[in-house]
């Protein structure tokens, strides 16, 4: 089994790294304005986001699983596409910050 990771920034799973592949995965989102809110005296918009279509994502290979954001792999599920993960139980260092996942979520 291989794993292609379809992020723009290293991975890091249990102790495995896996770099970047060079193509970033993502789902195009459509942003419509419908109006906007005065809070005092602060005009905020607000929009309706939709998501589209997958762009990047390779045609399925044997034996390859690609790893991509938990946006990018719901959409693909949706699609039917098994071969699609993300990274799950994210792992933070004292800052909070995410430095890894313990584990791979994959199509329910």
């Amino acid at each position: 089994m291989r794993l292609v990771n379809l992020t723009p920034h290293p991975v890091t799973i249990a102790s495995l790294t896996i770099p970047p592949s060079g193509i970033v995965a993502r789902v195009n989102e459509h942003v419509t304005p419908v109006g906007s809110l005065t809070i005092d005296g602060h005009e905020i918009p607000l929009v309706a986001k939709s998501f589209g279509e997958i762009v990047g994502l390779p045609e399925r290979e044997d034996d390859v699983l690609y790893i991509t954001s938990a946006l990018v792999a719901q959409a693909a599920w949706a699609m039917g596409r098994t071969d699609v993960v993300h990274p799950g139980d994210l792992v933070r260092d004292p800052e909070g910050r995410v430095v890894g996942a313990a584990s791979l979520c994959v199509a329910p």
